[in-house]
């Protein structure tokens, strides 16, 4: 059983890295195929009689995996149950990893309840001590889609100008999130010529290459939304050629 944890640990790796996950998105098949093994080797981790750490490292590492083959119901259960067994206070990249996977995944599956923020919060905390760029983002992300769908709408627009500021002098993939954001919630304010210019820079400036990879991260198709509320906006604006 640990040998059969510590394979799924060594092959489910790159979905823990930054510059893996393309590759492991392309060939998600193979994975695929080792799904029941990754399953009981988490089972065996996981149990009085497992491997607490190991459990821990495979849950943490396995977590984009879920999403991406869309089970975002067993990427929730697999991170309570790790969570579960970390103590408090640990500020371990581990539970970083696990409360942003779990926060999302319970915004997908039960809709905006509170252990969903909850765990939100403790993963940018986390994020924030560890220095951990991606997982800011993400955490960020998911805070603006909680308050966004719970249509706290200043509350989204506080937390897209907050993710806008830690990106700011960062890549072109970051400054488009964060003018889809910040258009994004424009929109639901009524404040449809700023939120058009910065919708439409979103898709100006959005690396296509990294849509797959983002709809992991965010469980979001970017560029497909930001056309879909850049056409509102235009709409509000009377401008129907553009918006059609």
């Amino acid at each position: 059983a640990r040998r059969q944890a510590q394979f799924c640990l060594t092959m489910f790796a790159p979905f823990s890295s930054q510059g893996g996950l393309q590759a492991a998105i392309d060939s998600l098949g193979t994975y695929r195929r080792e799904i029941d093994n990754l399953r009981a080797a988490l089972n065996w981790a996981l149990s009085p009689e497992g491997d607490t750490a190991l459990g821990l490292e495979l849950a943490a590492i396995a977590a984009d995996f879920w999403v991406a083959v869309s089970q975002i119901a067993e990427a929730s259960e697999w991170a309570s149950k790790a969570l579960a067994l970390i103590a408090d206070g640990t500020g371990s990249h581990h539970e970083m990893v696990l409360q942003c996977n779990l926060g999302m995944s319970l915004i997908y599956t039960r809709g905006m309840i509170a252990p969903a923020g909850e765990a939100l919060i403790r993963a940018l905390a986390r994020a924030q001590e560890l220095a951990d760029f991606d997982y800011q983002q993400r955490a960020f992300h998911g805070l603006w889609l909680f308050a966004a769908r719970s249509m706290a709408v200043h509350e989204a627009l506080a937390y897209a100008r907050q993710y806008e500021a830690v990106s700011r002098d960062r890549d072109p993939q970051s400054k488009a999130t964060a003018d889809w954001l910040v258009g994004h919630t424009l929109l639901y304010l009524g404040e449809h010529s700023e939120a058009a210019v910065r919708l439409r820079r979103a898709i100006d400036q959005y690396p296509v290459e990294s849509r797959d990879r983002d709809m992991i991260r965010f469980v979001n198709d970017l560029r497909a939304s930001a056309f879909g509320h850049l056409s509102a906006s235009l709409l509000s604006l009377g401008l129907l050629d553009a918006a059609s």
